[in-house]
This record gives structure tokens, C-alpha cells and sequence, in this order.
């Protein structure tokens, strides 16, 4: 017993120090003085290494749907909103359709732009700058780093939940399967991607300035979130939440001047709108 004990504890050293070592090195430049910060680029591919370990576990949970030619064309509005911020240019983008968890029209992005999308809302909408919209959240969420943060708060909670009992041996983080460890916890409530109201609103205004500057009409993420209030069933936010999105949403667009000319429908859109409804 004791000696099973002991390889259990070393497993799961082994797979916390894994994923803790990429966040150190991805976490290294906040602690150095500010003449040693690193750039963009290098955050950038340190964040995308960790995203890649993220990934393998995300796609074992999630169910997905293929459609070449669909997603080509989300590849292409998520590469162009991309390449328009700066902090976002220059990496791969990756866009892959998945089935609705739980009926819930739910999108998720990991650092690196690899972006998760709903079926169900993909079918819904009716502009394509309702889709740059959800796509630009997702972009938010990766500018603002709120998976990693949730990742390295679950860390840091079970190594102190290890420290105050020495018997203890299953987290909601982290918890076992037999003598295996579990990936990291996605969507509990202490998930990765369990964020707060806060963490929604700054991806909602990172979002507007996404849009903003690609030239799609930022009005589409308003219109994103009054379909999320038409369809409470479906929507992974709370009403209050949802209020809360489009307040903000509307305060950044105030902020900006109207666009000339900015993209609602495309003529790409108007072409696949069809093939997406019958996802």
C-alpha cells in the first residue's frame, strides 16, 4: 500500500511539474525587471507551447463536425481579425466546429488562435459580423490570457491542498482515475474555462477593438448578445451576465467612430450561409 501510495504521488508530481514548467517559463518574464520584458513574439510562442499541451486534452472532450469548405471560410474571418491586432498577427490561426455541449451554443479558444466554435450558433446567426463577433470574443479571451490564469490557479490550489494534507489524493483540478491522473479540468467549476463576469467583459471589449480594426461592423457582437438573451436555453451565459456584455459592448462602441463602409454580410458569407445551416 504504502509503496503504491507513493507512486501515485509521483505521477501526479510528474504531470503538475509538465504543465507548471510551461507556465513558469510563460509566467518567467513577469517577474524579470522591466528592461529584461520579453516581446510580444516570444510571449506569443511560449503561450502557444502551452496551448498546444491544452489541446490534446480539449479535443479528447469535445465532439466535433467536418466540413472542409466551411471551414476554410472560418479559417479566413479568423485569420483576418487576427492579422489586424497587433498582439494576434503573425501566428497560425486554427478554427474547428464542434457539437453543442449540453445544448449550449459554447465557443473556446486556447492560446496560439486555436478557436473552438458551436455548430448550433453558427446556424443561428444571420451576419457574418455576428460570426466575427463570436470568433473576436474568443480572440479576447486569448489576449487576456484568462485560460492560462484559470490553469495556473488550479495548480497553485492543489499544491496547496497537498502541502496541508499529506494523504490527500484527488482534486477537482486534478483528480485520479485508478492509478492515472486526469488532464486538466476544462469545464468544472474551477475549469479553465469557468470565467467570471469580469473576465467576459474584457474579452467583450477586446473584441470591439478586434472587429474594429479588421473593418467588420462591431454592432455584430450587440447583435450576438441580444440572440444569447432571445435564447436563454441556449446561451452559456446567465441573463445578468448577458446584460452585463452588452453594456459594455455598447460603451466601447461609443468610443469608437463609425466605421466607413464596415463588413455585415460578404459575398462569401451570402455563398456558404446555406452550407452552414446544415451543420
Amino acid at each position: 500500500m504504502q509503496t503504491t501510495y507513493f507512486a501515485n504521488r509521483r505521477r501526479r508530481g510528474a504531470l503538475r511539474k509538465r504543465i507548471m514548467g510551461l507556465l513558469l517559463v510563460f509566467c518567467a518574464g513577469c517577474a524579470q525587471p522591466a528592461v529584461q520584458e520579453e516581446s510580444p513574439a516570444e510571449r506569443a510562442k511560449k503561450d502557444l507551447a502551452v496551448g498546444i499541451e491544452l489541446a490534446r486534452g480539449l479535443d479528447a472532450q469535445l465532439s466535433f463536425k467536418q466540413d472542409a469548405e466551411i471551414s476554410v471560410y472560418l479559417r479566413h474571418i479568423a485569420k483576418t481579425l487576427a492579422d489586424a491586432t497587433p498582439s494576434l498577427r503573425g501566428g497560425t490561426v486554427g478554427t474547428l466546429i464542434i457539437r453543442d455541449r449540453e445544448g449550449k451554443w459554447q465557443n473556446f479558444a486556447l492560446p496560439g488562435n486555436r478557436i473552438y466554435l458551436s455548430a448550433g450558433l453558427l446556424k443561428a446567426v444571420e451576419f457574418e459580423n455576428e460570426l466575427a463577433a463570436a470568433i473576436a470574443v474568443e480572440l479576447g479571451h486569448v489576449l487576456r490570457r484568462h485560460a492560462l490564469e484559470k490553469l495556473q490557479q488550479n495548480l497553485e490550489k492543489i499544491a496547496q491542498d497537498e502541502e496541508s494534507s499529506p494523504e490527500f489524493s484527488s482534486t477537482e483540478g486534478l483528480p485520479l482515475l485508478g492509478n492515472q491522473p486526469k488532464k486538466v479540468d476544462y469545464f468544472g467549476t474551477r475549469g479553465i474555462f469557468s470565467f467570471s463576469k469580469e473576465d467576459h467583459a474584457a474579452a467583450a471589449q477586446e473584441a470591439v477593438g478586434i472587429l474594429y480594426r479588421a473593418g467588420f461592423d462591431p454592432r455584430g457582437l450587440a447583435a450576438l448578445w441580444a440572440r444569447f438573451s432571445k435564447n436563454p436555453e441556449r446561451s452559456p451565459y446567465d441573463l445578468k451576465t448577458v446584460e452585463k456584455l452588452a453594456e459594455t459592448t455598447r460603451h466601447a462602441i461609443a468610443r469608437n467612430a463609425p466605421l466607413r463602409n464596415p463588413v455585415v454580410r460578404s459575398q462569401a458569407f451570402l455563398s456558404i450561409q446555406q452550407r452552414i445551416r446544415k451543420l
